[in-house]
């Protein structure tokens, strides 16, 4: 009908979502389970990629994990945060260099990541 433009709504939704830490993957889910067209939600991701380091590290950020918890990480506690990014989506080789990053690094990929 031409009431909700759902490219529109794709594009600000998606932008939201990868800002609060999710997955391209669960981007996808979501966008799906608001309505939005298949074609409509791969096409607003491709032509605005989100950054998925930055959006796991995000995750990180609100679980406490990775660069974001106690220092020095043992090892259980960084089985526990490469299971949970997995499970909210993420790739393995993303999982694993947020968990790599320095917490220095990790927060200044984050400030810039919300500057835009």
């Amino acid at each position: 009908l031409g009431v909700v433009d759902d490219a529109a709504f794709a594009t600000a939704r998606a932008s939201r979502l990868s800002r609060a830490g999710r997955s391209p993957r669960a981007i996808r889910a979501h966008l799906a389970a608001r309505g939005v067209p298949a074609a409509t939600a791969e096409g607003v991701l491709e032509e605005n990629p989100p950054d998925v380091l930055a959006s796991a590290l995000a995750q990180l950020r609100r679980r406490r994990a990775g660069p974001f918890g106690p220092q020095p990480m043992p090892p259980e506690a960084r089985l526990k945060a490469l299971a949970a990014l997995a499970r909210a989506g993420f790739p393995h080789d993303v999982a694993e260099r947020a968990l790599a990053l320095s917490p220095d690094e990790a927060e200044d990929r984050l400030l810039e990541f919300r500057r835009g």
